[in-house]
């Protein structure tokens, strides 16, 4: 398979409208828990269509148990490293402006952290949990902050500066920024690129290729910061999970399945998605598996990185999992 990537793609959120009627979003999948081992798995769901609404989905492996939360517009769930909390996105207060969010595992105590001028979206955590990363598109701006948990700005440092990669080129980023064990970052930005942690040191490890009608999302570090784990997606034809060193070489595909429908929401971020389980020895990721003319809808699937054991996670009907995250 020719794992390419794509260009000028960016995390900027679209306000939305809540439905007239909002209706939770369905959770009664039969969970195979006992394929999952450990840990929270989180995940953004969209719809059946009909309705258009959205929530966020834990499934407690452990306790053997799922849950949604609902009642807000909330985007880009990302679980706490102590799966304790999650980070998601919200509009602030009556504004047009979407600010970063944390709430406990349950959806009590949700509290507005961010507040800045400008769109926050994709918030990942660092790996040992202190920190949470998040892009803001302003009015003058698109960058990549990290901030502590916490409603203090002064916490607050720019790491990734957008518009300083290439300038005059501004390459916003596709999607979020995932941390490493030694505190690596990777994004998708024209490119995948990879930086330390303050945003130095940046490496542009697999280039834009524009002769490839493949596209790439969602680059995301295993737990160790070995491996490099990405999904190559061809609009209703096929989707991959890739794996590369750290450099970009290497390449090996673990899965690659047909992709029947576009699974895309406009304005919605990470829309194609993976991420690790804890001991990375599995990865889930979304396939878009909607109607054959091209419509919306994905579920979720798990693989060993050996390349064994395929299931399918999530079933029910009519509905788009998206923004995944697995912690302790």
């Amino acid at each position: 398979m020719v794992v390419s990537t794509a260009i000028n793609f960016s995390c900027m959120k679209q306000p939305e409208k809540e439905p007239s009627t909002p209706v939770k979003p369905t959770f009664d999948d039969s969970i195979p828990y006992n394929i999952l081992g450990h840990g929270k798995l989180v995940f953004e769901r969209i719809g059946p269509v009909d309705n258009a609404y959205n929530g966020v989905c834990v499934v407690d492996m452990d306790q053997q148990r799922k849950w949604e939360i609902s009642g807000e517009i909330m985007n880009d769930p990302a679980v706490s490293p102590d799966g304790n909390n999650i980070a998601y996105t919200n509009l602030y207060s009556d504004s047009t402006w979407y600010d970063v969010f944390i709430m406990n595992i349950d959806g009590t105590n949700q509290r507005d952290i961010t507040k800045m001028v400008g769109q926050e979206s994709c918030p990942s955590w660092t790996f040992d949990g202190t920190q949470i990363l998040f892009t803001n598109f302003g009015t003058t701006e698109e960058a990549s902050y990290s901030q502590s948990p916490e409603p203090k700005p002064s916490d607050r440092v720019k790491v990734i500066d957008y518009y300083a990669i290439d300038p005059p080129n501004i390459y916003p980023p596709r999607g979020l920024v995932s941390s490493s064990l030694n505190g690596e970052l990777v994004v998708y930005a024209d490119g995948i690129r990879t930086f330390h942690s303050n945003g130095s040191g940046m490496q542009l490890i697999i280039p834009y290729d524009q002769n490839s009608d493949h596209l790439i999302y969602s680059p995301s570090w295993s737990p160790d910061g070995s491996k490099i784990a990405v999904l190559s997606y061809k609009m209703n034809s096929d989707i991959a999970v890739v794996l590369f060193d750290p450099n970009g070489t290497n390449a090996d595909t673990v899965v690659s399945l047909s992709a029947t429908g576009n699974g895309a929401w406009v304005g919605q971020d990470n829309e194609f998605s993976l991420c690790w389980s804890p001991d990375g020895t599995q990865i889930a990721f979304t396939r878009p598996d909607g109607p054959q003319d091209g419509g919306v809808g994905s579920h979720i699937y798990v693989i060993k990185t050996d390349h064994t054991s395929l299931r399918q996670v999530t079933f029910s009907p009519g509905v788009t999992d998206m923004s995944l995250s697995w912690s302790n």
